[in-house]
Order: structure tokens, then sequence, then C-alpha cells
């Protein structure tokens, strides 16, 4: 890992500007996603559930870099390293879902995925609201998008169950889970797991894995740090999918591929071992 801090907060806090640099809502014609849209029509009669597929992993792939964002401003000010935990498991989980939306499985399994997705989406938010402000104009409009996508969906695939929510036979995962598709890109079983596993124990409240990271300085004060080595084997976990993630979409969709590669050979100069 790089030894300037301001190079390393300068490359972190780029993820968005490069995201939305490389963002263009329409896919590029021969490109993957123009492919699985075309598909779309010929399985479905309709392209939505085709575009569905990437308008998720857009959205996911905006909070990755939210994330990523965050965790720079977070190293910039380094006094706050506790608050990068939870960041950098969101980040391996948003970017595990847009792998495992973008695999090599038929367009159909991935419209199918993309649909509970997005169900599910709309779904914890009325249960959210139920909580807060039941009956509220903002309750009975979530409630109200929700069933129009439901009946959208329902006419375009088999089978669509609730309770738990499926689409022709398939679930959201558990956030925990999207790290297999990661693991399956990079061909390293268990490794991603584990570091997922860390990471949760970082992040909850109250946190697990704080040992590792305690100092006493006095007999009455007690402090949080974090060395280079470790701090670099935590980003590297974190941006690499994020890499991943970003490539995949930026490829599937026929974005720009000179903005990601100097953003990609960034990431190789940054955080290289």
């Amino acid at each position: 890992m790089t030894n300037d801090p301001e190079i390393l907060v300068e490359f972190l806090k780029r993820a968005r500007d490069i995201r939305n640099d490389l963002w263009r809502q329409e896919p590029l014609s021969g490109s993957r996603a123009h492919s699985d849209i075309q598909g779309a029509v010929v399985a479905f009669g309709s392209e939505e559930p085709g575009r569905r597929i990437y308008e998720m992993a857009n959205l996911w792939l905006l909070v990755a870099a939210e994330m990523i964002r965050g965790i720079g401003v977070l190293i910039e000010e380094r006094n706050s390293w506790t608050a990068m935990f939870p960041l950098m498991r969101s980040t391996i989980e948003n970017c595990g879902a847009i792998l495992w939306l973008t695999d090599e499985s038929p367009t159909d399994d991935r419209a199918a995925r993309a649909a509970v997705a997005l169900v599910h989406s709309l779904e914890h938010r009325v249960d959210v609201l139920a909580k807060f402000e039941r009956n509220s104009g903002e309750h009975l409009a979530a409630k109200a998008r929700r069933n129009e996508m439901v009946t959208t969906i329902e006419g375009e695939f088999e089978a669509v169950q609730r309770s738990p929510w499926s689409v022709n036979g398939t679930r959201m995962p558990r956030p925990s889970s999207f790290t297999d598709s990661i693991a399956k890109r990079r061909n390293e079983p268990g490794v991603w797991e584990g570091m997922y596993a860390y990471l949760s124990g970082m992040g909850i409240h109250p946190s697990t894995g704080l040992g590792t990271l305690m100092s006493q300085p006095g007999p009455k004060q007690a402090q949080i740090g974090i060395s280079d080595v470790i701090l670099g084997n935590f980003l590297r976990s974190t941006v690499d999918p994020f890499m991943l993630a970003l490539g995949t979409v930026s490829g599937s969709m026929g974005w720009d591929r000179p903005t990601f590669d100097d953003y990609h050979q960034q990431y190789v100069d940054v955080l290289s071992q």
C-alpha cells in the first residue's frame, strides 16, 4: 500500500466520481446488457425484466461507491477508525450482490434475481414505514408502489410467491452469502467468507473484534489504533470487490473503457502489496 496518505485518500474519494463519470443510462449496442434486454423481449415480451438487472446493479454500484468514498473521508480524518468497518462490510455485500446479479447464468435467471431484489426492497420500505407512520401518505404510497410492481412482475414471470418473496423459485439471499459470488470470481473459497465474518464482528454493536486494535497508552485511557499493514489488508479486501463490480457493470453496459482502466491502474498503484 502507498505510504502517502493523501494519495490513498484521493483514490478512495474518487470512487463515486468515477462511477458517475462512467454511468450511461442506455447500454452500448452489442454490449451484454443490450443483449440481455433484447433477450428479455423474447423471453418475457418486454424489455423491463432485462433492464431491471442493470438498474439494480447500477443502484448497488452507486451505494458501494458512496461507501468507498466515505472510507476515504474517515481515513483522511484519522480519528474514527471503527466507523470504517460497517462501511467495508456493506461495500462487500453490495458488490457481491452485483456479481450475483451479473454472473454467467442465463438472462431469465438473472432477471428473476433482479425482480425479487426489487420486490424485497419495496416490501422492506413498506414494513419500515408501517412501524413509524402506519397509514400515512408516504406509507400508503409505498404500498401502492409495491403492489403495482408485484402486479407487473406477476405478469412477467410464471411463479411469484409472497412471505417470503420468490420469483421463479429465486429468493433474495442473505447478505452474508453474497461473499460466495466474490469467491467464485476470485476462485478463493473461504477467504471472502472469513474476511466478511471478521468485518461483521468489527462492525456490529457491541463490537466483538476490537481487542486486536486496542492500545493502552496510560492507566486510565484506552485508544483505538490501526497499523498500516492491517489497514492495507482491510482496504484491499474491500476495494477489490468494488473494482470487480465496477469492471463487470461497466463492461456489461459498454461504458468508457479507458476511464475504468485508468482508475484500475490507480488501484494497483495505490493498494498493491
